[in-house]
């Protein structure tokens, strides 16, 4: 009985092995006549305009900006200050500016508001179409000085002359109205000349001071950007205008 119960246990396990070996195979098989999905390529859509779902708020501040104003011949605080409706006092807060009497034409000026904060513009102005024509660069007119009262520009001083450092010719408008100082120059008796630019000197005792040496142009002040000193003591220095007139001189202190 032993014998013939370890045959049959031993048959069982044959059988058992092969069937599991046969299902094997089939899977296999099966698997390797399936063929391989091809792989899939990747799309990438490049978008070419940008997204409009900008908030309205964005695009506003991104046109908007505050009120500038360039200077132009003739003009002053006061009358700028008339065409903005805002107090002269604040526009000279808001550029820093310590001398109401002196602008240069083409200075930029930033106009604040009536209570001296800096306003936004109501509506930007849509872009100019491009045209194909060839640019034409606008021709910019100056605006004519006030012919009101007299402009008396003289040489009021020359400080600490003979050295680089302080060395300055002090011009005074003691006259009523503004002059436009461009073209005009200062010389000394050896040939050395100063040109004025684009500068108003406006009136009632407004100065301005041009130094010998170089220097940060601002507001009351010009540089000259020499290395060494022009002025002595004793000789005259000459102020003529754009024709060539003698407005003024003025003969230097001596030690």
């Amino acid at each position: 009985p032993f014998i013939l119960l370890n045959i049959v246990v031993s048959a069982v396990v044959v059988l058992a092995i092969l069937f599991w070996w046969d299902s094997q195979q089939a899977a296999d098989d099966e698997a390797s006549a399936t063929p391989a999905a091809a792989p899939t390529q990747a799309v990438v859509v490049v978008p070419t305009e940008p997204p409009s779902n900008l908030s309205a708020e964005a695009e506003a501040a991104e046109a908007d900006g505050p009120d500038t104003y360039t200077v132009q011949a003739g003009d002053t605080l006061g009358t700028i200050s008339q065409q903005f409706g805002v107090d002269m006092q604040l526009i000279m807060d808001a550029n820093g500016l310590d001398n109401p009497n002196f602008l240069q034409a083409g200075q930029q000026l930033v106009i604040p508001g009536e209570d001296g904060q800096l306003p936004l513009e109501e509506s930007a102005e849509p872009a100019a179409e491009p045209t194909s024509g060839p640019a034409v660069v606008p021709t910019p007119i100056e605006a004519a000085l006030p012919t009101d009262g007299e402009a008396i520009v003289e040489i009021s001083d020359v400080v600490a002359p003979g050295s680089i450092l302080d060395e300055a010719v002090v011009l005074r408008n003691t006259g009523q109205r503004p002059m436009a100082l461009l073209g005009w120059r200062l010389q000394d008796e050896a040939g050395f000349i100063y040109t004025f630019g684009q500068v108003t000197l406006f009136g009632e005792g407004a100065e301005i001071l041009v130094h010998t040496r170089q220097g940060q142009e601002g507001a009351g002040d010009l540089f000259w950007g020499l290395d060494e000193a022009v002025w002595s003591p004793g000789e005259t220095v000459t102020l003529l205008d754009a024709d060539g007139d003698v407005r003024a001189s003025y003969a230097v202190d001596g030690p």
